[in-house]
C-alpha cells in the first residue's frame, strides 16, 4: 500500500453476539491487519461481550470500540460509526458472518476504481444447513453510470445488502440510514446511487451471509410501515430517471410479494396478517398493474391472488415452506455423521 493508496474502513455493528463474540473478535483482529480502520459500535450489549470486544481494541491499534450507552438499533449504530469514519471507503459486516481468506486484495483493488459504490457477490444461506446460494450482483465485471446503477437497485441486480458493496464515505453523507427497524440498508444503498456517477461490478464473492431466526429481516414480529417507508424512499430517491415499468417492478417485488411471503414464513398472528393484506391490496389497487403484467407475468399473478385471495395464497405459500423446510431436514441428516 502506497501513501496515496485510497483508505478503508471495516464498519461492525453488535448487540450481544453471545457466545460467536470470540470468533467475531478473532475476524475483526485479522481485518485490522489490512484495512485503515475498523469500527465497531457495541450497541448496548448486555450479554458480557463489551468485555471481549474492548480488550482487543486495547490490543489493536487501529480498532476503535464504540460502546453505546442505550440500545440504538441497527440504523443508528451505522450511522454513528460512519460519524466516526473518515476513510475513503466503507465495508459493512456482521457479528455473525464470514468472509473468504484474502478478502483484502479484492477490496483493495476495488477501492482504486474511483468508484461511487462497487457491487460484489455473495454467498447467500436461508438456514443453518439450508443449499447456500450466490447473491446480489451480476455474473461478470462491468463498469457503469451511475443512472444504470439506479435501475439495477430497482431491476434487483442490486440488492439491499451492504456488506456486498465498497462505498465511498462521502457518498454515504450524513446519517444514511433511517431509524426504522429493518430494511434501513437498502435506503442507504439507494441513497449512495442516487448521486452516483460510476458504479462497478465485480463477480468476486466476498462475503458468506447464514440468515438466522435473529436477523433483523426475519424477527417475529415484522414491522410492515419500515418496509413500506423503505420501498417508497427507495422510489423516491432512485426512481426519477427510470421507467414507470422498473418502478412499478421494484414495487410489485420489494414490497408486494413480501407482503405475501412474509407473514407466511415469520407466522404472525392474525392481526399482523389482516394488516399485511390491507396494505397489499392498497398497494396493488394504486400500482400500473399492466405495466407488472407485460414486464413479469407470474409475478403479476403471484401478487393479484395474493390481493383477492389472501387465504387462499397463505395455504399455498404454508404448503411451499413446509416442503422446503423438510427438504432441509432430509439434507441436514444425510450430511450428518452415522454413528
Amino acid at each position: 500500500m502506497t501513501a496515496s493508496s485510497p483508505t478503508v474502513a471495516v464498519i461492525a455493528c453488535t448487540h450481544n453476539p453471545g457466545s460467536n463474540v470470540d470468533s467475531f473478535a478473532a475476524r475483526l483482529r485479522n481485518l485490522a491487519l489490512w484495512a485503515d480502520t475498523v469500527i465497531v459500535v457495541d450497541d448496548a450489549s448486555t450479554d458480557g461481550s463489551s468485555v471481549v470486544l474492548r480488550r482487543m481494541a486495547d490490543q489493536v491499534e487501529n480498532v476503535l470500540h464504540v460502546p453505546a450507552a442505550t440500545n440504538l438499533g441497527i440504523a443508528r449504530a451505522r450511522n454513528l460509526a460512519l460519524a466516526l469514519c473518515d476513510t475513503d471507503y466503507v465495508w459493512f459486516v456482521d457479528d455473525d458472518d464470514e468472509w473468504p481468506a484474502g478478502i483484502e486484495v479484492a477490496l483493495r483493488e476495488a477501492a482504486t476504481l474511483d468508484a461511487d459504490l462497487v457491487q460484489f457477490r455473495a454467498v447467500y444461506c436461508p438456514a443453518p444447513g439450508s443449499p447456500t446460494r450466490v447473491v446480489d450482483g451480476i455474473d461478470g465485471d462491468e463498469v457503469v453510470s451511475g443512472a444504470c446503477g439506479r435501475s439495477a437497485l430497482l431491476g434487483g441486480q442490486i440488492g439491499g445488502f451492504l456488506w456486498s458493496k465498497l462505498i465511498r464515505r462521502k457518498a454515504l453523507g450524513r446519517d444514511p440510514f433511517p431509524p426504522i427497524s429493518a430494511h434501513s440498508d437498502v435506503v442507504g444503498v439507494a441513497r449512495v446511487l442516487a448521486s452516483a456517477r460510476r458504479v462497478v461490478f465485480r463477480s468476486t464473492v466476498v462475503y458468506h451471509y447464514v440468515h438466522r431466526a435473529e436477523s433483523v429481516s426475519r424477527r417475529s414480529e415484522p414491522d410492515w410501515r419500515a418496509l413500506e417507508y423503505a420501498c417508497h424512499r427507495v422510489v423516491e430517491l432512485v426512481g426519477g430517471s427510470s421507467s414507470p415499468t422498473d418502478r412499478s417492478l421494484f414495487v410489485a417485488t420489494f414490497l408486494c410479494r413480501a407482503l405475501i411471503r412474509t407473514p407466511v414464513r415469520s407466522r404472525v398472528d392474525r392481526a399482523k396478517r389482516c394488516q399485511a393484506s390491507e396494505m397489499l391490496q392498497r398497494t396493488w389497487r394504486d400500482l400500473d398493474r399492466d405495466l407488472v403484467r407485460a414486464r413479469d407475468p407470474m409475478l403479476w399473478s403471484i401478487v393479484s391472488l395474493g390481493a383477492r385471495s389472501p387465504g387462499t395464497t397463505r395455504i399455498v405459500y404454508a404448503a411451499l415452506y413446509r416442503t422446503l423446510d423438510g427438504l432441509r431436514w432430509l439434507r441436514r441428516s444425510a450430511l450428518a455423521p452415522h454413528r
